[in-house]
């Protein structure tokens, strides 16, 4: 709070004319004059006048009156702030009202939302008012300075939490006054403060005393949805608010398990989709969601909690993971009720508070939840008398710990080899294949010529067109020697098409030898079918590959591919090489699956060496995939399961 009862304050007088801005601080006691200025044209004012017109007196009784009615308005925080902002400025005439807020990560802040009147807000200017605000707190007085030809006044405000500082930008020049009327209003301020966190830490033991008595009955009952059920109805009628829905997470997908006022939610409903896709998106948000919001900005993200207030004709929802205090996430909590009660900033706290008390009772209640399995396990153990029912259970015990043994999952499927490189010889222009030089399973080097094509007709083509182009040029020179200009240029065209079309006949005259594209081995093409045959451009003459490595593509099953990753150790049997097989690891999956032998499968692929040349394209054989470790039960019957679990619609 500001000393005004000292009569000091600091008075700074920044000239923005001559040079780099410069600061004078001056003492002004009670009966002190101010500074002389006058008022500009513009309605600012100059340090350096000397003269000021007298401006009206403050009516201080009514801004005494007008702030103490402020203080004792029923409102939110931000809305009472801003009527002290608005009684400033119509009692004093200010040109704008701002409150800066120190915070700890960003330094000073001041948003259009603390600002009354005409105040810039602009992260520069906001930066030099934080400067000015921090010698303010520092020296506790309150501190006048010249900007932008208004006077600047800042004025500390007492709060044991956060500090806070009023800045006041005036046209008026009475300082004495106006310092008395700022100084009455930072008493009012911080009074309405202290009042406030009286009132906010009065609110808070009553709300911890209502999660302490929830979560007595919470962690009273025996399952997880009669603990839902008491959560539910508990905070309904605490809250005093519309409905409240608990949806817990213990495994990968969210239950919707209690709404408050119904005894069971049928699943299915409307009502059911819609809070379940409400509670998923929380979970998403990982944070307190709350709509209608008071920020647009987020509106977009809150697409299901919009939807769930229009199906159960409600105007707020406000929803919250229920997060432990370890971290662990259990599920999450929405409600329903009035706008401006969801909106709430006691509420918001509630929740935030009462959450991970929540979150540890249900995950008590589902650790202690006992099961069907335990359940007839203890009725069993009441009716075991005889040594055989002894052995029995032994036996049970011994096949239950065989089945429950980690064993590592296997899936077997078909392969088949493949040169990891191969490139295609194909024909450069249309024509007909003169002699064919190779066949497949020859070894061929880059280069290697091994088909050529016919040229006669090409040699033909050439020697006409040449002919034609010469008879051109010589119509061009009579044309020329008769003056017929036309004439001679349509000449002249005809010789250049003859000479393009001569070029190119030459250029598929040179390309008359098809040639090896690299080393490798011959995999398709025939002599007798090459020889003589006609090909257009493109067409395939022989396929080449290399065998130097080669490509194993494994088609595993499509139920199967879920269990299968990249690096998983593999093992080859194929057929010709009895005896031998070939170890490695899986090094990639084709996304999309194929159709191979009647049913979908994903091609994976490995690469092997093939030094000997034993390895040829088009190997079949079998291969055995390691995959992770699971019981030897599911190992066993996991097809099964999935089997009638796809098959069961009613499910």
């Amino acid at each position: 709070m500001a000393r005004f009862d000292s009569g000091i304050y600091a008075m700074t007088d920044e000239s923005p004319t001559n040079g780099p801005a410069t600061s004078e601080t001056t003492t002004i006691g009670p009966t002190a004059k101010p500074p002389s200025v006058r008022p500009l044209a513009s309605g600012t004012v100059t340090g350096d006048a000397t003269s000021i017109d007298k401006p009206a007196a403050l009516d201080i009784p009514g801004l005494h009156q007008a702030l103490h009615h402020v203080m004792h308005l029923n409102g939110d925080r931000p809305s009472v702030l801003r009527a002290f902002r608005e009684a400033i400025i119509k009692t004093t005439g200010a040109v704008g009202v701002g409150i800066l807020t120190q915070t700890p990560a960003a330094g000073w802040r001041m948003g259009s939302d603390d600002v009354s009147g005409r105040i810039p807000t602009r992260p520069d200017f906001v930066k030099k008012f934080g400067s000015t605000c921090d010698a303010v707190l520092k020296r506790g007085t309150i501190q006048m300075e010249r900007f932008l030809g208004l006077e600047s006044i800042y004025v500390p405000v007492a709060d044991g939490e956060t500090n806070l500082v009023v800045l006041v930008l005036s046209h008026k020049h009475n300082v004495q006054e106006m310092l008395m009327a700022l100084d009455a209003t930072a008493v009012y301020i911080t009074l309405y403060l202290e009042s406030s966190h009286a009132t906010d830490n009065d609110w808070k033991v009553q709300a911890l005393a209502a999660v302490i008595d929830l979560v007595a009955k919470l962690e009273s009952q025996e399952t997880v949805d009669e603990a839902c059920h008491v959560v539910a109805n508990e905070l309904a009628r605490h809250l005093d608010v519309n409905q409240v829905a608990i949806g817990t997470r213990f495994g990968k997908r969210l239950h919707v398990r209690s709404l408050s006022g119904t005894v069971k939610l049928q699943p299915g409903s409307p009502a059911h989709d819609a809070i379940e896709m409400t509670l998923n998106e929380s979970l998403l948000r990982k944070e307190i969601g709350v709509y209608p919001t008071t920020d647009d900005n987020q509106s977009h993200l809150l697409v299901a909690h919009r939807q769930l207030c229009v199906d159960l004709k409600c105007e707020g929802v406000l929803s919250t993971p229920l997060e432990t205090s370890d971290g662990r996430v259990v599920g999450t909590m929405l409600i329903t009720g009035p706008a401006k009660k969801i909106q709430a900033k006691q509420l918001r706290q509630f929740v935030r508070t009462a959450a991970p008390s929540i979150a540890g009772g249900l995950l008590v209640s589902h650790r202690m939840q006992r099961s069907r399995l335990v359940r007839a396990w203890q009725t069993m153990g009441t009716r075991i008398r005889s040594k055989k029912s002894v052995v029995w259970i032994v036996t049970g015990l011994v096949l239950v710990s065989l089945l429950m043994m980690p064993v590592r999952y296997r899936v077997r499927c078909g392969c088949q080899t493949e040169p990891t490189l191969r490139r295609f010889a194909v024909a450069p222009f249309e024509g007909q294949i003169e002699q064919a030089l190779v066949q497949p399973g020859d070894n061929v080097a880059a280069g290697d010529l091994i088909a050529t094509m016919d040229g006669q007709s090409l040699r033909f083509e050439l020697a006409s067109v040449m002919a034609e182009q010469r008879q051109a040029a010589k119509q061009r020179e009579i044309e020329l020697a008769q003056r017929n200009i036309t004439a001679s240029l349509v000449s002249q065209l005809e010789s250049e098409r003859l000479a393009a079309r001569a070029s190119l006949l030459q250029h598929q005259l040179n390309q008359l030898e098809i040639r090896s594209p690299i080393d490798g081995v011959v995999l398709t093409g025939s002599t007798e079918q090459a020889t003589a045959s006609a090909v257009d451009t493109g067409d395939v003459v022989y396929e080449i590959g290399s065998l130097d490595r080669m490509r194993v593509e494994v088609a595993i099953p499509a139920e199967e591919i879920a269990h299968v990753q990249v690096g998983d150790p593999i093992r080859i049997w194929l057929t010709g090489l009895t005896g031998e097989s070939f170890d490695a690891t899986v090094q990639r999956i084709r996304p999309e699956s194929e159709l191979g032998d009647g049913r979908n499968v994903f091609i994976a692929t490995v690469t092997l060496d093939n030094p000997d040349d034993r390895l040829r394209p088009g190997m079949k054989g079998t291969v055995r995939i390691d995959c992770e470790r699971h019981s030897l039960a599911w190992n066993l019957f996991h097809r099964p399961w999935d089997y009638l679990v796809s098959r069961m619609t009613w499910w």
